[in-house]
Formats: structure tokens, C-alpha cells, sequence
């Protein structure tokens, strides 16, 4: 009776919206769903999972894996699926037939019970060490140290193809056999190449999780690099029901091995049934935003406009970077009661100085870090070994916060980056013994701590006032979104300029056959950061920027972001004053 009405109220709920019912009760076998920001791709996903279960497609004996690339993606679905699960229906039965974790998640999971087929011993503790660290490399002999550098650097710029991947499949694992176990070191590429092998070794193995995991579902499908899509290959059988959910103009991380456009060309797959969510629901209540999402999509993929209305962006001009700051504090202090995001393109000479002079005046949570400096990385190894250490037989509760924090506090050195990873695992630890049930929170904060990501906790911070990269804001939400150092050699930088063929007296973006790729990863970034905000998205620029010459700063007159002379925006100053 209770299956019958909650696929009733499904319905129900998804009555005024065609693209999401299509979602959800499409008998098809393989969907890929163009989720844009702010367009119910969450809300899309668990109630499709559901629909499965309510309507028996799922059976008792059989799970819903989802998958996404980045930890902090996958933590997500996790904490959205448990919660609408459990707050919905008090059949919590539900939510065990969902697995939600990222690629490498699986792979350990599966290597856990059968690695020793591949190489791995059984108890033993492996360090994930990064390969195409030249430190890492030097203990292998020159052959292996330019195989695996050159194997490294073809994923990580995706410009291997799935066939030459498994090629080299034996190859490449044989070098991690021989090197690298014996240190009781496991690559993190190698999480995923040894998960392919024993996949691919191992058919009565490979059949039972293709049997086991019923139904497969992707997050962030466009983060996805040729490790990852090839176990989903691998875990696909022909009766797996898969679905994709992403949107390419969040593809952001390219650097990473992120296979570009993978939505477009996966899009003209005839076997996939292609659906493209509709609703902007995000900016119902702002025609402009919703406007400049819609125009913004359009201009990627033509790289032309068709019509001549200008779409207005709220800018804060300064005339000098101390202008530009005062303008964005008043603007903050103009809505105190609503949390606030200064994104930056990167952490630059401009930067900085703009920061120096925004601590002035407010309290800022800094977030500039990346998740791959080493200072960041030894954080989270001091903050896992000492989980570990601490809470070995049994999970952490609430009395044991305190201790934990002061103990990792001890192990490492104190200053404004590691103040702010600090701040991240305490609200990180309280979150996790709130959300999650003791048989599994162990896993979850052993998971976020290896994989080095604590940033995802940063709406969970109680400062009003965050500043990250773009990249780092990925995933996040803010009621106000400000970029910025919206200017010329910031966004682009001088990589991005060089690449689009941009010069100083002429700062427009001329679209040719050359940079096509590197304008539409320019209008990716900007998109991302736009779409951080709940309720308004704003930038702010300086008449002046710093810059570097011959080794030393100087102040350089500054010119307007290229994207703010696109034919369809309009920046309109707004003046903030207290």
C-alpha cells in the first residue's frame, strides 16, 4: 500500500513538469539528461530512484549504484538520497537499496573483497600516492618512469582512447605490481586500472555486480575522464538500466582528463534516449539571470547571436583595487542577512591585494587553496591518520569531537590555510555524526579525508563571507555570487589569452577556427561561477590591476573582461553605499 501512494505522490509531484516526468518513468535502458544549474537535476534523480523501487523495477536483492566523479559530488547524492528517503517515508528499508559513492569509491570497495587477484595483500594498508609525482617517479627505473608518465599524461588530457587504455591495461598494472605495492604505495590511477583488470579477468566476478548493481546513476556525467567511463562500460551490462545526468557547460576540469564535450557526443548516440531538463527553477525570480543562462548556453553552442537585446549584469566598479573593495564591503554590508561568495578566477598578484584590502574591513572564510598543494594534502592525511588512529574500532561520536580536533590541531603547523581546513573537519565531523548512522560514517570521513575534500563542507561554514576560486566553488551555492577582478589577464588569465589568440588593443573574443574550444572553456568557467548564486550574481572590476614585471609588482591600467563586450550583456554599474 505504501509503494502504491508514494508512486502516486511522485507523479503527482512531477505532473507540471514534462522533462522530469520523462525522466522518471522512461522504460529505456540507457538516458543521458542534460541537467542544467538550478533546472531540478537532484530533485529529478531521487524521485526517478524511487519511481524505480515503488514500481518494482528494483528488486529486494538488487541496488541503485550512483556514481560521480569527485567525492564531494558523490557525498552529495548520498546526504540529498538518505534524507528525501528517510524524512519522506518511514520505510527506510528505501535508502538501502541505494550505493552512492565516486568512482574510486567503488574500485576500493571491489578491490577490498577481491584484490588479491590483482596483486594487493590482504590487511595491508596501501598509501594512495599521486604518479605523476616526480618524487614518486624517481623509484622507478627510466623505462617504467616514462610508461607511466606518458600513460599518466594521456588520461589526465584525455587523449587516450578507451582501446588503447585497455591495451596498455597489463602493461601499466604490472609497473604498479612491481614498484609500487612492495612500498605499500597504490597510485590513485591505479585504484581504477587494477578495478578494470580484475573486471576484465574475472567474467563470474564482473557478471555478479552487473547482476548485484541493477541500475546505475551518474552525476556530473561531463567531469567524467577514460578511467571512469570505462568502468562504467565495464559495469553496464545489457539489462543495467544507466542514466547520466550533466551539463557540458559545467564542464570545468579539463585539466584533469575531463573528455571534452562527452554530453554532445554521447547526445548523438542513437541507442541513448536524449532528454533535456526545461524549468529553471533557480532563477524563477530573476528574468535577467534566467535570461543570460538561456543566452549564455545559445552563444556556446553557435558562437554567434540572433538577436540584439542586452542582458544586464550588476557590476561594482572601482577606480583603483582599495575602490573596488570598499564597493563590494558596502555592497556585503548591504544584506547582512544573506551569505556571500567572491569568486576569483585564481589566485593572482590582483587578487591578493584585493584581499589584503577586503580583511580590512570583514571577516573572510578563505577558501583559495587548491585541493592538490601539498600543505592541503598533508592536512588531510594527519587528519585521517589520526581518525584512524583514534577511532579504529568504533566511529566517532559527539564526545569524542573535541579531542579529535585539538589532536590534529597538534600534529601540524597553524596558519591562515590550515585555521581554514581546521574550520572545515570540525563542521565536517559534527555533520557527518548527524547525518550519518554509525555503520557507515567511518567510511564516509575516511573517504573525504583521502581524497582531500573538505572544501565541500564551505556552505556548512557559519562566516558570511567566503572567498574561493571558481573551481573551488564547483558544486557550491550562495545567495550572492560576486566575480571578482571581472578583468582583462584575470579572466582570461594569461594562459587563456595566449590560447584564444587575445590582444591588448583589441580585448573582444574574435571566434576562429583555432580558439572556438578555448572560448567555449572561458564561457564554462564564467558560467560556473554565475551559476553559484540562489539569488543574484554580480561583478566587480578596478580601473587597475597588478601585475608582474621583469620580477617585480606594478600597477597596470586595467580593461573590462572580454566576456563583458559579448553582443547580448550588458554590465550596468551599481553603486553600493552603506
Amino acid at each position: 500500500m505504501v509503494i502504491s501512494k508514494l508512486e502516486s505522490d511522485i507523479l503527482k509531484l512531477v505532473k507540471d513538469d514534462p522533462s522530469q516526468k520523462e525522466v522518471i518513468i522512461s522504460d529505456n535502458q540507457k538516458i543521458l539528461v542534460e541537467a542544467p544549474a538550478g533546472f531540478g537535476k537532484t530533485f529529478t534523480m531521487i524521485n526517478m530512484i524511487k519511481y524505480w523501487i515503488a514500481t518494482g523495477k528494483i528488486k529486494n536483492y538488487e541496488k541503485v549504484l550512483c556514481l560521480s566523479f569527485s567525492v564531494s559530488a558523490a557525498n552529495r547524492m548520498r546526504e540529498n538520497i538518505e534524507s528525501s528517503f528517510k524524512d519522506s517515508y518511514s520505510s527506510s528499508n528505501l535508502v538501502h537499496h541505494v550505493q552512492a559513492t565516486n568512482f574510486h569509491g567503488i574500485c576500493r570497495n571491489i578491490l577490498s573483497k577481491y584484490g588479491f587477484l590483482v596483486g594487493l595483500k590482504p590487511n595491508v594498508d596501501y598509501q594512495n600516492v599521486d604518479s605523476t609525482n616526480k618524487d614518486e617517479l624517481k623509484l622507478l627505473p627510466l623505462d617504467e618512469r616514462a610508461f607511466i608518465h606518458n600513460e599518466d599524461s594521456e588520461i589526465s588530457t584525455a587523449s587516450i582512447s578507451q582501446k588503447k587504455l585497455y591495451e596498455q591495461l597489463s602493461d601499466y598494472n604490472a609497473i604498479i605490481r612491481n614498484s609500487f605495492l612492495p612500498c605499500n604505495k597504490l597510485p590513485y590511477n591505479a585504484i581504477i586500472t587494477l578495478t578494470l583488470e580484475l573486471l576484465i579477468n574475472n567474467t563470474q566476478i564482473c557478471s555478479f555486480y552487473r547482476k548485484y548493481y541493477r541500475a546505475i546513476c551518474i552525476d556530473e556525467f561531463q567531469d567524467t575522464n577514460i578511467l571512469g567511463l570505462s568502468l562504467i562500460h565495464i559495469l553496464s551490462g545489457e539489462n543495467t538500466k544507466l542514466v547520466a545526468f550533466g551539463d557540458d557547460m559545467q564542464q570545468i576540469y579539463q585539466f584533469l582528463g575531463a573528455i571534452p564535450s562527452l554530453i554532445d557526443k554521447t547526445s548523438q548516440n542513437s541507442s541513448i534516449q536524449y532528454v533535456q531538463l526545461t524549468k529553471n527553477y533557480r532563477f524563477k525570480n530573476n528574468k535577467s539571470m534566467q535570461a543570460l543562462d538561456s543566452q549564455l548556453r545559445f552563444y556556446k553552442t553557435n558562437l554567434t547571436v540572433t538577436q540584439n537585446t542586452k542582458i544586464p549584469i550588476d557590476a561594482l566598479h572601482g577606480t583603483s583595487i582599495s575602490d573596488e573593495s570598499a564597493q563590494i564591503i558596502s555592497f556585503i554590508n548591504n544584506h547582512p542577512d544573506n551569505k556571500c561568495a567572491i569568486l576569483f578566477s585564481g589566485n593572482s598578484l590582483t587578487t591578493k591585494k584585493l584581499i589584503e584590502k577586503l580583511s580590512e574591513k570583514i571577516t573572510l572564510f578563505n577558501a583559495l587553496f587548491k585541493d592538490d598543494d601539498k600543505q592541503v594534502k598533508h592536512f588531510h592525511e594527519k587528519a585521517l591518520e589520526t581518525y584512524l588512529n583514534m577511532f579504529k574500532s568504533h566511529p566517532i561520536s559527539q564526545s569524542g569531537v573535541h579531542k579529535y580536533i585539538n589532536t590534529v590541531i597538534k600534529s601540524i603547523t597553524q596558519d591562515s590555510v590550515t585555521d581554514s581546513l581546521t574550520e572545515l573537519l570540525k563542521v565536517f565531523i559534527h555533520k557527518s555524526i548527524i547525518k550519518y548512522s554509525s555503520d557507515i560514517r567511518s567510511e564516509v570521513i575516511s573517504t573525504v579525508l583521502s581524497s582531500c575534500s573538505l572544501r565541500q563542507n564551505l556552505v556548512d561554514i557559519n562566516e558570511k563571507v567566503t572567498v574561493s576560486t571558481i573551481h573551488g566553488s564547483k558544486g557550491l551555492e550562495w545567495d550572492y555570487v560576486i566575480l571578482a577582478n571581472f578583468e582583462y589577464h584575470e579572466i582570461p588569465n594569461y594562459f587563456e589569452i595566449r590560447d584564444i589568440g587575445l590582444s591588448n588593443e583589441d580585448p573582444r573574443l574574435i571566434v576562429n577556427s583555432d580558439n572556438s574550444e578555448y572560448i567555449r572553456n572561458l564561457l564554462n568557467k564564467f558560467y560556473v561561477a554565475f551559476s553559484r548564486a540562489r539569488k543574484n550574481f554580480i561583478v566587480s572590476y578596478s580601473d587597475l590591476h597588478w601585475e608582474y614585471s621583469y620580477g617585480k609588482p606594478v600597477c597596470c591600467k586595467a580593461h573590462v573582461s572580454p566576456i563583458g563586450y559579448l553582443p547580448f550583456i550588458q554590465i550596468r554599474n551599481i553603486v553600493s553605499k552603506n
